[in-house]
This record gives C-alpha cells, sequence and structure tokens, in this order.
C-alpha cells in the first residue's frame, strides 16, 4: 500500500472514530431528584409511567422517559423521580438549543409534575439541587 494510500486510510479511520466520540457525548445541563412530603403517599412506577403518558414522554424503557431535550426517571431508593436536561453535543443540537432552553424545558416538566402529583394528593419535595440557571 502506498504512503498517500495509507495517508488517506488513518485520516478516515481518525474522522470516524472523532465522529462515533462525538455522537456519544452529552451535556448534562440540569438535574433534579423529588420525593414526595414526609406523610405523603409514594410515587410509584405505574404513576410515574401515568404521568408521563398524560405529558407525552416517550417511553425509553421500563422506568425512563424522554420528551424533547428532558429526561424522566423512576427513583426506587425514595419512591421519587428524577429529572434532567441533557443534549447530545452533535454540532447542529448545539446550534439549535442552549442550556437556558434545557433549562426551562426542565423546569416546565417540574411544574407539571408538581401539578400532576398534587392532584394526586402527592406533594414532592426537591432532593438535589438543580444547577445553576444559565444565562
Amino acid at each position: 500500500m502506498s504512503a498517500r494510500k495509507m495517508k488517506t486510510l488513518l485520516l478516515q479511520l481518525s474522522a470516524a472514530i472523532a465522529l462515533l466520540h462525538l455522537t456519544s457525548c452529552s451535556c448534562a445541563v440540569m438535574g433534579e431528584t423529588y420525593a414526595p412530603v414526609s406523610g405523603s403517599r409514594k410515587i410509584t412506577p405505574a404513576m410515574l409511567d401515568q404521568f408521563a403518558k398524560e405529558s407525552d414522554f416517550r417511553k425509553k424503557s421500563e422506568t425512563a422517559y424522554r420528551r424533547g431535550w428532558v429526561n424522566l426517571s423512576y427513583n426506587t431508593e425514595i419512591s421519587g423521580m428524577g429529572l434532567n436536561g441533557s443534549f447530545c453535543s452533535l454540532p447542529h443540537e448545539l446550534l439549535l438549543s442552549s442550556p437556558s432552553e434545557v433549562f426551562r424545558d426542565v423546569s416546565d416538566a417540574r411544574r407539571e409534575a408538581e401539578a400532576w402529583f398534587g392532584r394526586k394528593g402527592i406533594r414532592l419535595r426537591e432532593v438535589t439541587s438543580p444547577a445553576t440557571r444559565p444565562e
């Protein structure tokens, strides 16, 4: 094999590796975990599933959902739920989104969850602190 063909092959291989690495990266912008307030009913996986369906989240696994930039999941340790906003760092997604947009989407999902579970008699308390609001 000639040196030129070898150089071209190595360049193509390097580009493929970089692309695979890039597509596997993500950037968590905001994450929150919520548990029922003491004395309140526990959140069950079935309840979270119902909330997810009614709020247009797409099911990713048995207890994980996604809507836009927002991930919703069941936390078995505290009978609660986790909300986080993340996006893959693909160039077109970085151009079409911003940390502020992800923050807003997660905040909207949190308000929806608080209202939905509130109608079921479950008040939520934040277990983890959100990331600092992006400007």
